[in-house]
Formats: C-alpha cells, structure tokens, sequence
C-alpha cells in the first residue's frame, strides 16, 4: 500500500544555515576518510552504513554477542536486518563470524558501523565498535603480525613478510572468513585505533588514512559540501546509509552517456536525448545518497550540494519535469511512473544547509516488518549506476 503523500517542490527555503552541523555518527566516520578518497581516479564513492541504527529502525536490539545467538535465530534474517549498502566482505559471509574473535580479535555485534572508500578491487575497509586493542592486537599477533608503527592515534599491525605485500593474492588460501582480504587470499596491513579497526591492501592509502587519523591530513568531513550533505540529514530519526559520489562519475564531459538501448522503439532514442537537454541541470560539486527511517517510513534520498539558491532552485525544477516526462526505457514509462512499483516520490526540495544549499529528491515507502531494508533507496542507487541520464548535469 502507497503513502499518501503529496508531492513537494520548494523552490527557496527563506536564509541559510550558518552554523556548522552537530557532529553526527555518518560525520564522524568521515572523518577518517582521506578527502583525496573522494576523487575518481582513487575511487570516487564513499559509503557509510549505520548497522544500530539500521537494527533500531526495527525496534529491535543487536545481538550482545555471536555466542548469544540461539537454535532459533536466522541468519538470513539477520543479514537482512543489516543496512543497505553494508560490507558484501562481512554480509554474504555471515555464516563465518563466529571466527572473528580469533581472527580479528572482534565480535561481530561489536560492530556499530561501517565506511568503505577506495579501488573497488582493493578497497578500504573500516569497522567500527568499541573493541578491546588487546585482543586485536593478540590476534594478529598469532597471525605472524607485527607492529610495524606507532602513533598516540593508531597502530599500524603488518604482517611478518611486510606492510608492503598487502596488494599479493594467495589463490590457494582464500578465506572469506577474514573480511581484509580473505577472499583474495591476501595477507593486508591493518590501523588499529580507538573505536577503529582498519584495513586494505595498499600500504600507501593506509598511511593516507593514517595521518588523516593523527589530524595531519584533510579529512572527507572536513569538506563543507559534505558538512551540508549531513546538516540535510540531521533531523532524520536513523540514517542508515550516506553514499557520497565524485560528481565527475556522471560528468558528460568525461564519461558520456551510454547509448540508450538499441531495441528502442523508432523515436524513444532521440526523445531521450531531447529531453536532457531541453530541461539543463545545473553542474554540482557533490553527489549523495541516503537511506533513511522515520516513523516507520522509509526513505531514499538523492543529494546535490550546491554553492548558490539560484542554481539549486533551477535543479529542483530541473529534475521535476525530467522525472515527469524523461522516458527511463521500460515500456516507455517516465521515471516517476517506474518508480511507483518501489514508492511513491514524495519531496523534491531546495533548501540552505551549512552555508550551502542542497537539492533533494526522495522516494518513500512503508518500512516492512521483515526482509531487506532500503528498497526505496536501492531503486534510486541503481538508476545511477544503470547508467540512466536522469541526474547527468547538461548546462
């Protein structure tokens, strides 16, 4: 059943935001992140998930810990319960985590949150909890781990043969069971910190993260546009997922759109194109997306930040008409009539936020009981990496 909710279009939102966001649990893990991290030649997407918020949104609490789980507990379910976006390396191996004390010297309900950044076939990945660095610190250390560095702010644990031999894949020892590389068969240096625990193969962006963790380098947070994205999101009662995107990854200049399907019927093809360019939307320096719940409603929102209300109220108005009249190439629907099957589209907004000003789009549907969570968020995700022209800028 559809919410009834009207659709809103606010064209300007009457002065802006001066203060700096209260510090929020997504701003906080960013704060690790190099804001190189950001950039598409090192990856260009950062992603946040919120594992107690996304077991809160359900009423329900984690597990105090794996040794807690009983006879009757699913793990399917409880890989569901997880938010959308969360760790494949820990979620589709699940079943495995009862190995984490020995192996990482954590447990898995230990885990809060989570960030993921960096080469997708090499990524960064940082869990976080409040573990006990002694027992990560043992663990490794019946590994062949060593410390190879120290700082007030971190430990740096490498395996015995070097930090260096992160990126060497050992096929003949893949083990899923380690979420740092285990499923390459790779041995990668890991960041121990307080409320931290970090991995990748390369050495090098460790150590990029490394100085952003002892404040000698620029952090993601640090950046006002993705300061807006979380002062946006601040009165969410649970943010599940930030995806923060290099706008560069839908930039025509560089990446063209792809060509629309060639089974198209006589006409789509050019009618697609007209209309991108017929409705221009304004260029941005950010890209987001977040997956939220609020009394019992779930959202998926998309976020442009922008520096001026003037080009925020023209993308407001530019993505409402192409939402109404842009064919999305499924039996000639428009987007918002092929978004009904996952939602309803229930705000298309521009409004100030920490000095900024952010347009959003956001789809909503009622939370369910059971199965996974975000369908609203993960229909707008996959229109962008389906490769759909909906938010490519055109001015």
């Amino acid at each position: 059943m559809r919410i009834a909710l009207a659709l809103l279009l606010v064209l300007s939102v009457a002065g802006r935001l001066h203060a700096q966001p209260e510090p929020s649990g997504a701003l906080e893990a960013l704060a690790i992140v190099p804001a190189s991290a950001l950039l598409h030649e090192h990856g260009g997407e950062v992603v946040f998930t919120d594992w107690a918020a996304a077991f809160a949104s359900r009423g329900a609490e984690m597990p105090a810990a794996w040794s807690a789980l009983g006879p009757q507990d699913s793990l399917t379910e409880l890989a569901l319960t997880y938010p959308p976006g969360a760790p494949h390396e820990i979620v589709n191996h699940i079943n495995l985590a009862e190995h984490y004390p020995e192996l990482l010297g954590i447990d898995l309900f230990q885990i809060t949150a989570s960030v993921k950044f960096g080469d997708p076939a090499a990524p960064v990945l940082a869990v976080i909890g409040e573990f006990g660095q002694e027992l990560v610190q043992s663990a490794f250390s019946a590994q062949d781990y060593v410390v190879d560095a120290e700082h007030a702010a971190w430990l740096l644990l490498c395996p015995a043969e070097g930090c260096d031999q992160g990126t060497v894949g050992d096929p003949e020892n893949r083990d899923p069971t380690n979420p740092f590389g285990g499923q390459f068969g790779r041995r990668q240096p890991a960041l121990l910190a307080v409320d931290y625990l970090i991995s990748a193969a390369s050495q090098p962006v460790l150590v990029d993260v490394a100085r952003v963790l002892e404040g000698a380098g620029e952090s993601l947070a640090s950046l006002r546009e993705v300061q807006a994205v979380a002062a946006s999101l601040s009165g969410s009662e649970f943010l599940l997922n930030l995806t923060i995107v290099d706008p560069e990854r839908l930039n025509p200049a560089d990446a063209p759109p792809p060509l629309p399907d060639p089974g198209l019927a006589p006409g789509e093809a050019e009618a697609w194109l007209a209309e991108l360019a017929s409705e221009p939307l304004p260029h941005f320096p950010l890209f987001a997306f977040a997956s939220l719940v609020h009394s019992g409603v779930e959202h998926g929102r998309v976020i442009l930040v922008y520096s001026e209300q003037q080009q925020a109220d023209l993308a407001a108005a530019s993505l409402e008409a192409r939402l109404k009249t842009m064919p999305v190439f499924h039996g000639g629907q428009t987007f918002s009539e092929f978004w009904s099957r996952f939602g309803e589209l229930t705000a298309i907004s521009s409004e100030a936020a920490a000095d900024m000003w952010v347009v959003t789009v956001q789809m909503s549907a009622p939370m369910q009981s059971r199965g996974r969570l975000g369908l609203p968020f993960n229909a707008l995700i996959m229109d962008v990496w389906d490769g759909h022209a909906l938010w490519v800028p055109s001015d």
